[in-house]
Formats: structure tokens, C-alpha cells, sequence
């Protein structure tokens, strides 16, 4: 059976970043990074948007993907790096918190959403080989499909660097598809961040709709398991939103809204 065929627009365009928060979500957020591949099918910039693939993978736009199939050469090994341009954190003290969603469009009954990436983070181009070498700050095997999970690792040895670099790795995997990557953000918070974003969410508990009042516009708002799955993305351009609920088992959910800067605030609500 040949798997989800691509049939969207590749991206170029430049790079979004500043000395306090990287952020990295759209075409031209991504066209300054650098490659280093083992094969010949490198990372890309697509945009799904528009695509038939599943809605929470569509709703993510502009996006990094890297393959392990091609249905027309068949099972690909991948072994490709992307790698962030220098992230100037030489004003920043205190917590450093790198966030980064992956997903794949394959249906996790297929059994082709097992792709595996690792992230590393370094000190300057020098700092590469030592990181590949070392212990990498998440490495692992997306665990469903047609999803996007979002990751969240505090690296705050790296406040006050000027060199922070961040290396995406899609490897140790075969005969999947492709998984995509796509809202990586560096910043000082793991969780709200009030003195940037001022979030008013009700009601909590939430039995339908799950509202949202911002200090600022934000460019999409997820829902997400306790377990780090990505239930429900829904992009916006505004500084309000409501979100159905109705159809989530009662229990504590996050919300992650990533702000038009690149801020992303994650909290808990209640579903009744």
C-alpha cells in the first residue's frame, strides 16, 4: 500500500530571531538553517496548508519535514541534521526553556508513525561533534499518528551564551513516512508567562467552549494531553478565541497558546 502522498509548495523566504527568544514557525523562520545529511532526501520546507493530510498536521502551515519512505524509491534511511542558526542568549539569565512540536500524518494503526528524532543543544559551530557525541536533550520515537506532540526541555545551562545552537536529527528509523517539525522556540519560561502574554481563560472548568481573552494576538491555540499528545490546533490571528471541548473525556487538559513573537504559554484547564 503506498503511503500519504505530499503534494504541497516548497517555502524560501528569511530569518526571524532576536537576542532574547528564537523562534522558528513559518517559511521564512526556517531558510537560515543549515543541513548536514547521510542521504540524499534532505530536510525541506513545505506548506500543508491546503493539503489532505490530518487536520492537527494541515493546521501547523509552514513546516520542517524529513522522509523515510518514498513511494518511488521505497524505504529511505534517513541520517539528516538541521541546525538552527546562532541564538544570541549572552543578555539572558536564568531559565532557558527550548519548546519544539513533531508529528507524523500516518494513522497510528498503520504502524508508519515510528519516526525518531533526537535534538541537541551546543555551544557555536565547534560545539557540533561533541553534542552528536554526548547525551542529546530528547531523543526518542513519535509513540501515535496523525498528531503533532509538543516538547518542552529546560536548558538554562545555556543562559548567557552567544552561540546556542540547536540540531535536529531525524535518524534510527526506516520504511515510515516523514515527520514533520515545526514551532521551535527558545525563551526564559516553561510554563505562563504572564509579563509577556496576559491570557484570560474561562470558563475553568469548561464543559463545551473553552475561551480565550489575550493581551496580545497569537497565531494559533492547542489542546493537549497530559501525556503530551496534540489533540486539537486551531490557528488564529486575533487576540480571542473559543475552542470546542465538548467532545474531550472529563479530566486536566494544557492549553498552549504560541504568540505572534514566538512566546509560547501553556497552562492547565479542567474538563467537566
Amino acid at each position: 500500500m503506498k503511503k500519504f502522498l505530499l503534494s504541497v509548495g516548497v517555502v524560501l523566504t528569511s530569518l526571524v530571531s532576536n537576542a532574547q527568544y528564537f523562534t522558528a514557525s513559518a517559511g521564512a523562520d526556517f531558510t537560515n538553517f543549515s543541513l548536514v545529511d547521510a542521504d540524499t532526501n534532505t530536510w525541506g520546507i513545505y506548506d500543508l496548508t491546503g493539503s489532505t493530510l490530518p487536520a492537527p498536521i494541515v493546521a501547523q502551515g509552514e513546516v520542517l519535514m524529513s522522509f523515510s519512505y518514498d513511494n518511488d524509491l521505497g524505504p529511505l534511511v534517513p541520517d539528516n541534521f538541521i541546525i538552527t542558526p546562532v541564538i544570541d542568549l549572552s543578555a539572558v539569565s536564568g531559565t532557558v526553556a527550548l519548546h519544539f512540536k513533531l508529528g507524523s500524518p500516518e494513522t497510528t494503526a498503520s504502524g508508519w508513525y515510528e519516526e525518531y528524532v533526537s535534538v541537541y543543544a551546543f555551544d557555536g559551530v565547534g560545539g557540533f561533534a561533541a553534542a552528536v557525541a554526548g547525551t542529546p536533550v530528547y531523543a526518542g520515537a513519535l509513540t501515535a499518528g496523525e498528531q503533532m506532540f509538543s516538547f518542552d526541555y529546560d536548558i538554562s545551562s545555556f543562559a548567557g551564551s552567544d552561540s546556542l545552537m540547536i540540531a535536529f536529527r531525524h535518524h534510527n528509523c526506516t520504511d515510515e513516512n516523514f515527520v514533520v517539525l515545526d514551532d521551535i522556540n527558545v525563551n526564559s519560561s516553561l510554563g505562563l508567562d504572564n509579563n509577556t502574554i496576559n491570557a484570560t481563560v474561562f470558563p475553568n472548568p469548561a464543559n463545551d467552549v473553552l475561551n480565550f481573552n489575550l493581551s496580545v494576538n497569537a497565531t494559533s491555540v492547542s489542546i493537549i494531553g497530559l501525556d503530551g499528545k496534540v489533540i486539537s490546533t486551531e490557528a488564529i490571528n486575533a487576540n480571542t478565541a473559543a475552542v470546542n471541548v465538548s467532545n474531550l473525556v472529563a479530566g486536566v487538559y494544557f492549553y498552549e497558546i504560541v504568540a505572534e513573537n514566538g512566546t509560547v504559554v501553556r497552562n492547565t484547564f479542567v474538563k467537566k
